[in-house]
C-alpha cells in the first residue's frame, strides 16, 4: 500500500512537470500513459508516450528525468524536424531541462547512471 502511495505522489509531479514543458515548448496532442513494459518510448505518429511503471518505482528524481526524455524526442522532432535519436542535440536539450528542474544528469553513454542536484549532492543511482 504505501508504494502504490508513493507512486501516486510521483505521478502527480509528473503530471505537473508534463503540462509545464508542454505549454513551455507548445506541445501539442501528446498523452503519456504508463505501462508495465520492458521500456518506455515517443511515438511521433501517434503523438504518445509510454513510460514504464519500474521508472517510476525508481522514485521521483529518475520519474522525472525518463519523462523529460521521451519529451525531449517530441520538442526536437516538432521545432526542428527531429527523427529521433540520441544525438549530442538531444542530449545538450535533455540536460537544459533537466538543469531547469534542478537536475544535473551523468550519463552512461545514452541514458543517465545519476542524477544530482545543483549543490551536486547525489539524488539517484543507477544500480549495477
Amino acid at each position: 500500500m504505501k508504494q502504490i502511495i508513493e507512486n501516486l505522489k510521483i505521478t502527480k509531479i509528473l503530471d505537473i512537470i508534463e503540462e509545464d514543458i508542454k505549454n513551455r515548448y507548445d506541445l501539442k496532442n501528446i498523452t503519456v500513459k504508463f505501462k508495465n513494459t520492458l521500456c518506455g518510448y515517443a511515438h511521433y505518429k501517434t503523438r504518445k508516450i509510454t513510460i514504464p511503471i519500474w521508472a517510476i518505482q525508481e522514485g521521483k528524481y529518475f520519474a522525472t528525468y525518463y519523462l523529460i526524455h521521451e519529451l525531449c524526442h517530441f520538442i526536437l522532432h516538432d521545432k526542428k524536424g527531429f527523427n529521433g535519436g540520441h544525438t549530442r542535440r538531444f542530449k545538450n536539450k535533455e540536460i537544459e531541462i533537466l538543469k531547469y528542474y534542478g537536475l544535473i544528469p551523468i550519463y552512461n553513454r545514452v541514458y543517465v547512471k545519476e542524477l544530482r542536484d545543483l549543490n551536486n549532492n547525489i539524488l539517484y543511482v543507477e544500480e549495477k
